[in-house]
């Protein structure tokens, strides 16, 4: 048994963390630094850095909008890896704001497979982290099958909300039944006429559809949903539900509910939440946190949210490990400080040197795009 014990802690010790991104070689240019930002971090601490890069337009023809391949180079980048190797999925505007901090000291490997960051009201998966075994792979399988049922709100994340609480609760909660996650009890039939409307961009589309069905200016209500990446029929979707009464602030109200009733009261953030092998790192000290401003977090994006169930600590603040970055003008209309890519990306002393004279990754990135669609690239390690 002892042998067991000592085997399993070399393994652990033996085992890489690996970060992976993908990324539009379209968004090359404005993520340059971030991406930077990432690799030097990579380099300090003797991590590899995957980055995967394909063409948006080759996914102009897709049903669905390009992040939903996110899963699907998770797993590709799981294939990759050596057996038990963490691998920490980071999306490109996610910078790292304290760069000194080892990546091990934020998850406990040995405790779950899948680690999230809590952010309660509005979970996102902008850093996963698995670990490279059978049960981190089925993860990312199933969440590839969700994803192939439909068209879900916030697209990627939609899916994978339905997938970590499923396997979370062992099977015993689904989202798509319990909180109509696909919008299956609305009529969505003129979708089809929208998305195929002869003459008209995805934005006068949205427009005329907004006009006819929803309160506010159609800038104000189309600005919103296109900030997602979405495609066209993902924010009919939006729109019919709204039509229908059973908007995103009844059915995520629904979702945080089943989130806390798997994964136990929020708490203020102040601890892990784990149900199964799954994990959401405590929000206190988490390895994803966004800028907010509270006041208006609870007013736009948790307005949905049971009483009790959000706390600013889900904010960025200084010492937080990671910033998921904001674009600036979003950023500036609801009050958000330091929210510049570039800004952030350069904020941490120790990276600076290294971000600002790294150009030859970036070389190596802009060759990529122009060969074939679906290049990966070794931003740090061998």
């Amino acid at each position: 048994m002892r042998s067991l014990r000592c085997l399993v802690g070399l393994s652990a010790a033996l085992a890489e963390i690996r970060f992976v991104t993908f990324l539009d070689c379209d968004s090359l240019n404005r993520m340059t630094l971030p991406l930077r930002n990432k690799a030097c971090y990579a380099r300090k601490h003797g991590y590899r850095y995957d980055l995967k890069l394909v063409r948006k337009q080759a996914a102009a023809t897709e049903t669905q909008g390009i992040t939903y391949r996110k899963p699907e180079v998770i797993l590709e980048a799981m294939a990759r890896a050596a057996p038990d190797d963490l691998v920490v999925w980071i999306d490109a505007d996610v910078v790292v704001m304290d760069s000194p901090r080892r990546f091990e000291t934020l998850v406990d490997r040995e405790a779950v497979d899948v680690w999230i960051a809590d952010h309660n009201c509005n979970p996102n998966n902008g850093v996963i982290v698995l670990r490279n075994n059978a049960f981190g792979r089925k993860f990312v399988e199933g969440w590839i099958e969700i994803c192939g049922l439909g068209q879900f709100p916030y697209t990627d994340q939609g899916c994978f909300y339905e997938q970590a609480l499923r396997v979370a609760s062992a099977g015993n909660t689904s989202l798509i039944n319990e909180c109509d996650l696909l919008g299956r009890g609305v009529d969505v039939s003129d979708c089809e006429d929208l998305v195929g409307a002869s003459g008209r961009t995805d934005v006068e589309a949205c427009y005329a559809h907004m006009a006819s069905t929803t309160s506010g200016t159609p800038e104000e209500k189309c600005q919103q949903f296109f900030s997602y990446n979405t495609t066209l029929m993902d924010r009919c979707n939006f729109l019919m539900r709204q039509k229908a009464n059973v908007g995103t602030a009844a059915m995520f109200s629904c979702v945080i509910r089943e989130w806390d009733r798997v994964f136990g009261p929020f708490n203020h953030g102040a601890r892990d939440r784990v149900a199964g092998r799954v994990g959401l790192r405590r929000a206190v000290d988490s390895f994803n946190a966004h800028y907010c401003s509270p006041q208006h977090h609870l007013k736009r994006f948790c307005r949905w949210a049971p009483q009790g169930s959000w706390a600013p600590e889900v904010c960025f603040r200084d010492g937080t490990f990671a910033l998921h970055g904001r674009q600036p003008k979003r950023a500036q209309a609801i009050g958000m400080a330091r929210a510049s890519f570039n800004k952030a990306a350069l904020s941490d002393g120790s990276l600076q040197k290294c971000i600002r004279h790294d150009a030859a990754t970036d070389q190596t990135k802009r060759g990529a795009c122009q060969s074939e669609n679906g290049t990966w690239v070794a931003l740090a390690g061998n």
